[in-house]
């Protein structure tokens, strides 16, 4: 598992959000929730997982215009991690990115999802952040466009490490 390996270099800070605790609507909506460690979340134009949850509750995006979600955190600089699937049966292709302060970071996780029907594979990303400070962290999809790419995001981990150049 990609998060394994740089969980093991003694971080200094860890949070963790598996959606668990919150009850996000069913139709698509903004809005805020205090997570499963106390963080405030922000989501835009995002519903809850529906039938296309990776690990019980998630939340789902719609598309790159307006869906996202993000959490403002204080860094040291560390790695952010999240599992993502295809959400409903469209082939529209889903591509995911990491926003810190509005600037994309690191690769984005590439194209998925293009074919008609469902698709129930997991995939993990995770990005290295390298920005000090407060900053806020939004995954979304990748562009502007207003055509629906829904994503369920589920298991996202922050870990602020006294090594910040581990081997991924």
């Amino acid at each position: 598992e990609l998060v394994a390996e740089w969980m093991e270099a003694t971080p200094t800070a860890y949070f963790t959000e598996t959606f668990e605790t919150i009850n996000i609507a069913a139709s698509y909506g903004d809005g805020s929730f205090v997570g499963v460690e106390g963080l405030t979340w922000t989501y835009g134009h995002s519903r809850d997982e529906g039938a296309y949850e990776i690990t019980d509750n998630g939340i789902m995006l719609r598309r790159a215009s307006d869906s996202y979600i993000e959490v403002t955190i204080t860094s040291n600089g560390g790695w952010f991690y999240f599992e993502y699937r295809k959400a409903f049966t469209g082939k529209n292709a889903r591509e995911l990115e990491v926003l810190v302060n509005g600037v994309r970071v690191g690769e984005t996780t590439g194209k998925f999802g293009d074919s008609s029907g469902e698709d129930t594979t997991v995939y993990k990303h995770e990005v290295q952040i390298t920005q000090t400070g407060v900053i806020t962290i939004r995954i979304k999809n990748v562009g502007s466009t207003t055509t629906n790419r829904q994503v369920t995001i589920d298991n996202v981990k922050w870990s602020e490490t006294s090594v910040l150049n581990p081997e991924p």
